[in-house]
């Protein structure tokens, strides 16, 4: 009978874009979506077709009612399907768990003595953001590589007026004046303009480059720069050879694998600047079954690229998405640049596309096979402890003291065999 009363409300939805929202029998929204047509998507949902969308057996049981929001446009549908899941965070949509974002270099151009930055976010600033580096270990080691061969700034953006003694850099001889903005700015602007073709991967162009002001200094008899410079290019040759060309388009791309099996899904990304591959990452979330790949990769892609991500030139993916024209505007939008959804078909890309479908799939296993061990280590607590039920959820507290005063106690939380951050507290009392 339920059924039957959403079946012939169907026929009242309009054939219009939009985003509809799923309701269980208390009016609790656990589904939200977009269509370019509504009244199609949804009959589709409900049809006895073999489309795996057909989910009668799942809809009759846990959907009561369908609420919808008409948009001007399938952008506009899409941008409201985020703030809404955003909002109401319904529990068939998918959850991210990235276990911490993403790191970035920044470097704001503008400033009369540039120095690079980390950040977690992407903001519309004008400054150039060089990144995503999925492990810190990276991080630190391009740091440590410009801070030392390209002689960038390292100290606080305080008025260079008020700079009344060398900065610790100066003092251990990393740079040749007393203070980095005794440097003349065109001077140090080489410097930037080194860095950055450093970061891009340019290195014919960046060796060239240094090759020709070796030989100057050396033509200058100014032995100890020329010396200086040889070292940098023989650091940079060490530094760039690992990074192979894999691509000769110049160009940044995210390479999208996925893989599903039951509820959990795994998006492998794969980053590729300016034709190098710099690194990967795996990002799982939890989904109903019962909702197709298709779906769940393109609520992937709306809420991961929704966040201050870096935007690319390029997103490969395993499968064409519905919406994808849709949030390729709003992509480009954001971004200030065109930007392209596409699934490769040349040979070099489509076998860097299979490498991060494997990395998805292998991902996956390894998470369920850790979920598993951590189940048997629970029941096996469980047995030693005597206990009446697995203990999911367990709390630890430390206390000390100095001869009775200056208490300090932690509290330290585990949930399901994992480390639960929000509920660690440390109180103080003397």
């Amino acid at each position: 009978m339920k059924t039957q009363r959403l079946i012939e409300k169907l026929k009242t939805l309009p054939d219009e874009p939009g985003v509809y929202l799923m309701k269980d029998k208390s009016g609790n929204i656990i589904y939200i979506g977009k269509a370019k047509n509504l009244r199609n998507r949804l009959k589709a949902y409900f049809a006895g077709t073999k489309d795996e969308r057909a989910l009668m057996p799942f809809l009759t049981e846990e959907i009561a009612d369908v609420e919808t929001v008409v948009g001007g446009n399938e952008k506009e549908a899409l941008i409201l399907e985020n703030e809404l899941i955003k909002r109401h965070k319904p529990r068939f949509n998918i959850k991210l768990k990235e276990g911490g974002t993403f790191v970035y270099l920044r470097l704001d151009l503008y400033r009369t003595y540039p120095r690079l930055e980390v950040t977690r976010r992407v903001k519309k600033d004008g400054a150039r953001y060089f990144g995503p580096y999925p492990a810190a270990r990276a991080l630190r080691e391009t740091l440590r590589v410009m801070n030392r061969y390209f002689k960038l700034r390292t100290c606080s953006d305080h008025d260079p007026a008020r700079h009344k003694r060398p900065c610790l850099l100066c003092q251990i001889s990393t740079f040749p004046e007393s203070s980095v903005y005794d440097i003349p700015s065109k001077d140090y602007h080489r410097h930037v303009e080194d860095a950055v073709s450093f970061l891009q991967g340019k290195k014919p162009e960046l060796l060239n480059s240094l090759r020709q002001r070796m030989e100057k200094a050396s033509g200058d008899l100014n032995f100890e720069e020329a010396a200086r410079l040889r070292d940098q290019i023989e650091a940079i040759k060490r530094t760039l050879e690992p990074q192979a060309v894999i691509f000769k388009i110049d160009t940044d791309a995210d390479v999208l694998g996925f893989f599903q099996m039951n509820n959990f899904c795994t998006v492998y990304l794969v980053f590729v600047r300016h034709g190098r591959v710099i690194g990967g990452r795996a990002l799982s979330f939890e989904a109903a079954e019962k909702f197709s790949g298709n779906d769940r990769l393109a609520s992937f892609l709306t809420l991961y690229y929704s966040r201050e991500h870096f935007v690319p030139d390029e997103i490969w993916l395993p499968f064409d998405i519905e919406g994808q024209s849709a949030l390729e505007e709003v992509l480009s939008e954001r971004k200030d640049a065109k930007v392209r959804i596409v699934v490769p078909k040349t040979k070099d890309k489509r076998a860097l596309l299979m490498t991060s479908q494997r990395n998805a799939r292998l991902s996956l296993y390894q998470s369920q096979k850790g979920d598993r061990q951590t189940f048997a280590t629970l029941m096996n607590l469980q047995k030693q402890l005597g206990l009446e039920h697995m203990p999911r959820y367990m709390e630890c507290f430390d206390v000390s003291h100095f001869k009775g005063n200056a208490i300090v106690a932690a509290k330290a939380a585990m949930k399901d065999g994992k480390p639960k951050g929000r509920d660690r507290q440390k109180e103080s009392t003397i």
